[in-house]
C-alpha cells in the first residue's frame, strides 16, 4: 500500500534541502606541459610531469599547462613554474602565470647538463591535489658549429636536424637532434613521430644498430606505428646537407629525383636523393607513382621489382606520364639515382 506520510516527509526534506550540487569533480586525469615553437606558438610536442624536453641550442620554447580530461578539450589553467636547478643552461624569457605560459632558451652549451623546472597549477578545483605540483626536465643537445663569419661567441638559433617524440602525434618525451648517426635512441623509449627539418633526411630504423625495417623521409611523420615501420623507431641515420632548403621538385640544387602520385607532377611527392632498394618501406611506399621530375646532371633507372629487379626504365627527363615508359604507371618499387655534377 503506498505511504503517503512517508512520501510527504521525503518530499519535505528534499524542499527544506539547500541546492547543493556535487563537490566539483576533480576530472582533470592527467596534466600535460604543451610545447609550443616561437613565435609562431605552433604545438610542436609535449612533456609529460617528470619527462624530459630537450633543446637545441639557442631553441626557444614556449611551455604551456594542459589539463587532459575524460572528455571535451584540454584545459589550459594558471601555473606559476620555477627554474630550481641548472638554471645556467636555460633563459627564461617571459612568464605568465595567468594563462600558464612559460617561454624558456636553450643556452649554447657543451654538455648536456639537465635543468629541473617545478610547476604549481593555480585556482582550480577540478584537479587532484596530486597532479597540481610537479616538475619536468630540460637538457641542452650539444653546442651546434657556430659559423666562421659570426665571431667567437652567441648562440645559434639556426638548428637544422629533427625532433624526435616518444608518441605519436608529437607527444611525449622529445629531443631535439642534429647527430649523424644513433645506433640507439638515448633518453626515448622508442619514437613514435618525428618532425624532419628543411634540408634533412632521416632513415629510421625499427631495430637498436640500424636493424629491422626502416624508412627514409624528408618530412614529418606523426605515427611512424602507422608507418610502413609498423612500429616506433630505435635507431636513426640524419643527413642534413640533403637540399639545402630547396623545395623538392625544384631544378635548382637538390639533385634528386622527385616522383609524383598522380600524371602530369601532380598529388603527393617525395625527393629521392640516394638509391632506393625497395620503396614500399618508405614513408610514400612502393608503386604509386604516376609522373616523376629529375634534376639536370642526373639519371635515375627506375625498377618494377625490389632489389633492383624485373623490367626497368633509364630515366634522365622529366616524364609526365609513367605509363609511356617501359618500367609503367603505379609499378615502381625500386630505384639506383646519380647524379654527376
Amino acid at each position: 500500500m503506498f505511504n503517503k506520510t512517508l512520501m510527504t516527509a521525503t518530499l519535505g526534506l528534499a524542499l527544506l534541502a539547500p541546492n547543493v550540487t556535487p563537490a566539483a569533480a576533480q576530472n582533470i586525469k592527467r596534466i600535460e606541459i604543451n610545447i609550443l615553437s616561437v613565435p609562431d606558438l605552433d604545438l610542436i610536442g609535449t612533456v609529460a610531469p617528470g619527462g624530459t624536453l630537450t633543446l637545441a641550442p639557442g631553441q626557444v620554447v614556449r611551455l604551456r599547462m594542459s589539463g587532459i580530461a575524460d572528455r571535451g578539450a584540454p584545459r589550459y589553467p594558471s601555473a606559476r613554474y620555477e627554474v630550481i636547478s641548472g638554471a645556467a643552461r636555460i633563459t627564461v624569457r617571459n612568464q605568465n602565470e595567468e594563462v600558464g605560459n612559460f617561454t624558456i632558451q636553450g643556452t649554447n652549451a657543451n654538455s648536456r647538463e639537465r635543468t629541473v623546472i617545478s610547476y604549481e597549477v593555480l585556482g582550480r578545483d577540478d584537479i587532484a591535489p596530486g597532479l597540481r605540483t610537479g616538475t619536468i626536465n630540460v637538457e641542452i643537445g650539444r653546442a651546434m658549429p657556430v659559423p666562421n663569419n659570426s665571431g667567437s661567441g652567441g648562440s645559434v638559433t639556426d638548428f637544422r636536424g629533427v625532433i624526435l617524440y616518444e608518441g605519436p602525434g608529437f607527444r611525449g618525451n622529445s629531443q631535439a637532434l642534429e647527430v649523424a648517426q644513433l645506433k640507439t635512441l638515448q633518453g626515448l623509449n622508442g619514437a613514435g613521430s618525428i618532425r624532419v627539418q628543411d634540408g634533412c633526411q632521416a632513415v629510421l630504423f625499427s631495430s637498436p644498430n640500424f636493424g629491422g625495417a626502416s624508412i627514409t623521409t624528408t618530412r614529418d611523420v606523426d605515427d611512424l606505428t602507422r608507418s610502413r615501420l609498423g612500429r616506433s623507431a630505435y635507431s636513426m641515420k640524419l643527413d642534413c646537407s640533403v637540399r639545402d632548403g630547396i623545395t623538392p621538385g625544384s631544378n635548382q640544387s637538390s639533385r634528386g629525383v622527385t616522383l609524383f602520385k598522380d600524371d602530369n607532377f601532380r598529388g603527393a611527392q617525395h625527393t629521392y636523393v640516394q638509391d632506393e632498394p625497395d620503396l614500399h618501406r618508405t614513408v610514400q611506399g612502393g608503386d604509386w607513382a604516376s609522373s616523376l621530375r629529375i634534376d639536370p646532371g642526373c639519371e635515375v633507372i627506375l625498377y618494377r621489382d625490389k632489389n633492383y629487379g624485373g623490367d626497368f626504365s633509364v630515366v634522365d627527363r622529366d616524364i609526365p606520364d609513367l605509363g609511356r615508359i617501359k618500367v609503367g604507371n603505379d609499378s615502381v618499387s625500386s630505384l639506383t639515382l646519380r647524379c654527376n655534377r
